[in-house]
């Protein structure tokens, strides 16, 4: 038989024996096998005396060695997203979880330390019918305005910021009804300009209000005549008390005036007026 054959044959059989062995004895590889020794006394005779005739008890310590399953102890997997919150307006509560599987426990190991469930409190918004803050007018129901006094001047970033820091479910008015802005310019004093929630600070010539609503085609709008401009400077709109019939015109953000925030009910989308 050549060479090459018998090398062939050998190779064959050692992988028949490791297979044999991996799975039919079982491999003792970690993390989840481990070898066990066992040290045990053994009593074995010999020959002694004269001539080797007699028998003589002998004892010796032989170590005997187990593959043995380990314990693994469970570990947390990574945690779930935030459930929605637990109401649809006002405070309540949210939760996550996660499962103790990355492992599992195995063989008597130990459960995960620690709770599964995570709480956190959250906001769902102004809910409607609920009191105004501080400083608001209660329009309706589902609408609480502010209108800055005429000394107050704010440039248009300035006055958002403002808005959040009287309540955070305040922002800069939307008007999106010729009944809101009926209400809005009568509140307002005479001949005073005031921003409103409406620029297009992104992106040039796309309208957006403070709630994130686009200024589509059929949506209320009150420009006035040459408005909205052309310059890629006039970004922010406010109520131009100082012409006629208080007209939206856009201009730099970067101009102080006056300004109205608002509070609207979450659960109302439409108009919020009566």
């Amino acid at each position: 038989m050549e060479d090459s054959s018998k090398k062939g044959i050998f190779l064959f059989l050692l992988v028949v024996l490791v297979y044999w062995v991996h799975f039919t004895q079982g491999a003792c590889y970690p993390p989840r096998y481990g070898i066990q020794t066992r040290s045990t006394r053994q009593r074995y005779t010999t020959g002694c005396g004269f001539w080797g005739w007699g028998r003589c008890s002998r004892y010796r310590y032989v170590t005997t060695y187990q593959c043995v399953f380990l314990a693994v102890d469970g570990g947390w997997g990574a945690w779930s997203h935030w459930s929605a919150c637990g109401s649809f307006c006002g405070q309540s509560t949210r939760l996550r979880l996660r499962s103790c599987n990355n492992p599992h426990k195995q063989n008597g190991g130990r459960d995960c330390v620690g709770s599964n469930v995570q709480k956190e409190s959250c906001d769902e918004g102004f809910c409607s019918g609920s009191p105004c803050p501080s400083g608001f007018t209660k329009i309706s129901e589902n609408w609480c305005l502010y209108i800055s006094g005429k000394n107050v001047l704010k440039t248009y970033s300035d006055a958002n910021t403002f808005c959040t820091s009287l309540s955070k479910h305040a922002r800069l008015v939307t008007i999106k009804h010729k009944a809101e802005q009926d209400i809005i310019v009568k509140k307002l004093p005479a001949h005073a300009d005031c921003w409103i929630g409406l620029d297009d600070r992104t992106t040039e010539g796309q309208f957006v209000f403070s709630d994130g609503t686009k200024l589509g085609q059929g949506s209320f709008t009150h420009w006035e005549e040459g408005s909205p401009s052309k310059s890629t400077l006039a970004d922010c709109v406010f109520i131009d008390g100082k012409g006629a019939g208080y007209m939206w015109r856009d201009t730099r953000c970067e101009e102080r005036k006056m300004f109205s925030c608002e509070i609207r009910a979450k659960m109302i989308s439409t108009s919020l007026i009566g």
